[in-house]
């Protein structure tokens, strides 16, 4: 029996190269998960996990404006996940793309119904049978028109109707912009025209029509945010979501890509199957254009049936989550650093030599697939900077995030300290999750076959297999102080390796430059505290 190696990222030590890096602030954690003509650029390599414990609406909305991905989890309804992903793109929009819209006889009360409605107090003006842009109400506009309806009669004079906004407003402020700039020249643009015309917002108006809006502090914070935020080109937030390979997964898939999603993840436990090679096949034919990650899978020749299909990232990781007991239960798995490892060498070798055979050279190819670490590296940063080093272009997060503040689900208080609820999404709990959510009912966790033969054509009595667990975490803070932190310890450990970005960390380890050394147990106790830690 020819046994192989299943090296964790514990079991091994990067020695430092020569370095000419003079400080870390240099350092550049940018990363491109997609290939080809598709891009999906992070600001830093860390992505949340699609877990119903890790990621809803405000994990991805911090986890972008710090320049990382969160992808939004399948374990809900179509709307509820739709609405998800709409709200994390419509959170920061540059250039407003639907501004709310008002006619031009709508009265005071019209106004102020809307702007409770929708929390603005600005308008564009719409002739509603044209559709042509008239001109904007702002607030002052509005205070001026409640101001002048609200003047005492004068005496002997007819009373006035009460004004409506065709009445006031002001049509010579339509200030048009050339829409063919690309967004941060149009941005520059806007905010000259808006600080010489003393106004704080700029319809952007193509042949009479609508078809935009920019405000100043939408301006102002793209300038604060544009070199840390992951944005798409019209500068909202970036979103993943994921779906499945049963079932509704199309219909969802097409309503997620409606809505907006910059990138969808194809989530299954095993990668390496069949069926999830004829969803992707399908998916692709539909969506030639769309970033797709998949996986999982934890070696080469699973890497490379998912690679013939054009997907741009595989996550690569079987049974390592903390919550995970795969390998406890099925004895499947591998590990993290040697799944990774030989996944990254078949990636290399195919791009030099074009061959799906890891024997035969014939012919450069483009870029293969991407490869995400997904999870393995124990909450430890040292991990994470060797998952890099090893060939992984991003690194995704499932415990170490579902601690914070922004994880879905309340707060638990015990003892005087606050707790957050995890779970594996093949945990027990989370499989009587979905069979509710899917219209089930009773879980039966006997082993006996017999006790469900009176409910074979139904959702109730299924048998469980666990492959998880659930537990609770002490809260740890903010996304932000973790992201943070983790962004440091990775700008340190590229210092050691002399590598400015992501890119030299991976064309040294292709040239066989970084040192991979094995740990002795001993060597283990070495690397870690031996003293009481305050």
């Amino acid at each position: 029996m020819d046994l192989g190696t299943s090296y964790c990222f514990d079991d091994i030590l990067m020695e430092p190269l020569l370095s000419t890096i003079s400080t870390r602030s240099s350092i550049s954690l940018e990363t491109d998960i997609g290939t080809n003509d598709r891009h999906l650029i992070l600001k830093t390599p860390l992505i949340s996990s699609p877990m119903d414990t890790v990621t809803e609406t405000e994990m991805a909305i911090k986890m972008a404006l710090n320049g990382g991905l969160g992808i939004i989890h399948r374990y809900m309804d179509i709307d509820t996940q739709v609405a998800q992903v709409t709200k994390v793109k419509r959170f920061l929009q540059y250039i407003i793309s639907e501004p709310y819209t008002i006619s031009p006889e709508a009265s005071l009360s019209d106004i102020e119904e809307l702007r409770d409605v929708y929390n603005v107090s600005s308008f564009c003006v719409v002739d509603k049978v044209t559709n042509t842009f008239i001109g904007m109400v702002t607030r002052r506009d509005i205070e001026y028109m409640k101001h002048m309806n609200t003047m005492p009669e004068i005496p002997n004079t007819p009373v006035a109707p009460p004004l409506k906004v065709v009445d006031f407003i002001n049509k010579n402020n339509v200030i048009k912009l050339d829409t063919d700039l690309s967004l941060e020249n149009m941005l520059n643009d806007a905010k000259y025209l808006m600080l010489k015309n003393k106004i704080e917002k700029i319809p952007i108006v193509m042949n009479n029509m609508l078809s935009g809006l920019i405000t100043l502090k939408n301006i102002r914070h793209y300038e604060d945010n544009k070199y840390k935020a992951c944005s798409d080109a019209n500068g909202a937030l970036c979103v993943g979501a994921s779906i499945g390979i049963v079932g509704d997964y199309l219909e969802r898939l097409a309503r997620l890509v409606a809505a907006g999603a910059d990138l969808i993840c194809v989530d299954v436990a095993n990668g390496f199957n069949t069926n999830v090679f004829a969803a992707i096949k399908l998916i692709r034919s539909q969506y030639p254009n769309l970033v797709l990650m998949v996986g999982n899978v934890c070696n080469w020749q699973g890497y490379a049936a998912l690679a013939e299909l054009d997907v741009d990232c595989i996550r690569v990781g079987i049974g390592n989550g903390s919550i995970c007991t795969t390998r406890l239960e099925t004895g499947i798995g591998k590990g993290q650093f040697s799944a990774v490892s030989e996944c990254f060498k078949y990636k290399c070798l195919i791009e030099v030599t074009g061959d799906m055979s890891p024997t035969s050279p014939t012919h450069p190819m483009p870029p293969m697939p991407n490869i995400i670490c997904d999870g393995g590296s124990l909450g430890k940063t040292g991990n994470k900077v060797k998952a890099l080093a090893t060939g992984a272009c991003a690194i995704m997060l499932g415990r170490t995030l579902s601690s914070t503040e922004e994880s879905p689900g309340s707060i638990i208080y015990r003892n005087g300290k606050r707790f957050k609820y995890i779970r594996g999404m093949a945990s027990t709990m989370a499989n009587l999750s979905k069979q509710e959510k899917s219209g089930g009912g009773k879980i039966n966790s006997s082993s006996n076959s017999s006790s469900s033969n009176n409910n074979s054509n139904s959702n109730t009595n299924k048998k469980i297999h666990s492959e998880g667990v659930d537990g609770e975490q002490e809260l740890s803070g903010s996304v932000l102080d973790v992201i943070d932190q983790i962004n440091g310890g990775l700008k340190s450990g590229m210092s050691y390796l002399g590598c400015e970005n992501i890119k030299e960390l991976h064309n040294k380890n292709s040239k066989g430059e970084i040192k991979f050394n094995l740990v002795t147990s001993i060597g283990m106790s070495e690397s870690g505290i031996r003293i009481k830690a305050y």
